[in-house]
C-alpha cells in the first residue's frame, strides 16, 4: 500500500515456521500471519491485531497483542509482528485475514481483508474417511462409548 505517514501495516502475508511464504497452507501445520509495520512517528499506546473471516465474511476469531500481554514499541521505525494459528485449529476452506492498528481514540489502519488464503486438508485424520466437514474450526471433543 501507499505510505500514509501514519502507523500502518505495509505488508501482510501467510508464512510457514521458517518464514517462507505459504500460498496453500495445510490445516495440519501451523500457519503464521506476518505483518510488517511502518511506525513513522512515536505513537505510544498503539495496538495491533488480526481477524479471520470466512469466505463470505463471517467473523471466525480475532486476536491481538494484548492477548499475550505484549505491545508495540512506542518509538518510530519498522517492526515485524507475527501471529501463529496452531496446527489443526482450522477446517479446510477459504479465509480472509484482516489486519488492524488502533489506539484508545481511533482505528489507525484497517485492512479488511489484508489477504486471503485457502487451507487444504493435507493428511488430516478429520478428512481420512472422506466426507465434508461443516464450520470453520476444529474443536477436539472428548468422546466415550458405553455399551
Amino acid at each position: 500500500p501507499t505510505r500514509t505517514g501514519h502507523p500502518q501495516v505495509i505488508e501482510a502475508e501467510l508464512v510457514d515456521g521458517d518464514g517462507r511464504p505459504l500460498p496453500r497452507p495445510l490445516i495440519t501445520e501451523p500457519m503464521t500471519v506476518r505483518m510488517r509495520l511502518s511506525l513513522p512517528e512515536a505513537a505510544g499506546g498503539l495496538r495491533c491485531g488480526i481477524g479471520l473471516l470466512s469466505a463470505d465474511a463471517i467473523p471466525i476469531f480475532t486476536a491481538n497483542l494484548d492477548d499475550v500481554d505484549q505491545s508495540l514499541p512506542a518509538g518510530a521505525g519498522e517492526c515485524v509482528v507475527t501471529a501463529t494459528i496452531p496446527a489443526h485449529a482450522l477446517l479446510a476452506g477459504d479465509y480472509h485475514v484482516v489486519t488492524c492498528l488502533w489506539n484508545a481514540l481511533d482505528v489507525i489502519d484497517l485492512q479488511e481483508p489484508a489477504f486471503s488464503f485457502a487451507a487444504d486438508t493435507g493428511p488430516s485424520p478429520l478428512y481420512a474417511r472422506g466426507g465434508e466437514r461443516k464450520g470453520f474450526v476444529n474443536v477436539p471433543c472428548a468422546w466415550t462409548v458405553t455399551c
